[in-house]
């Protein structure tokens, strides 16, 4: 089993055809722009959406772990059940409209696990960081 993409956006939207359209992709970098008289902590919603490459000796998962880190605390924390049905070659996973609260800028890492049954069976840290600066305007 194993990572192929992991992109965080501003919105993932479901459109007919069953695909996906993925708004505001980020790269490892995002500015977050706030007038000055805002406050912080800052609002930050967010989606995230990633695919697994299931192979051929690969257990199929039945529950799907997303945490997020900054060098302080664990801002967000995903966790639920996958149901699948059928023998997939890539699992996609789309996580809708996270909100967290940034204080400063920050360097936010994601931990990716997937489980069968109880034990992991896919234990990544996603392939990049964040780097999130705030820009008072």
């Amino acid at each position: 089993m194993k990572l192929v993409d992991f992109l965080i956006c501003d919105d993932i939207r479901h459109e007919q055809g069953d695909k996906l359209s993925l708004m505001g992709v980020y790269g490892n970098s995002i500015n977050l722009h706030i007038p000055k008289e805002v406050q912080k902590p800052i609002a930050w919603r967010f989606a995230v959406y990633l695919r697994v490459l299931v192979e051929d000796n690969d257990r199929i998962p039945d529950r799907c772990s997303v945490i997020f880190h900054d060098s302080k605390k664990e801002l967000v924390n995903f966790n639920g059940p996958i149901t699948i049905s059928g023998r997939p070659v890539l699992l996609a996973f789309v996580l809708p409209h996270f909100i967290t609260e940034i204080l400063e800028d920050s360097a936010l890492t994601a931990k990716i696990t997937l489980s069968a049954e109880g034990q992991p069976i896919l234990d990544v840290m996603a392939p990049y960081t964040l780097e999130v600066k705030i820009t008072k305007e």
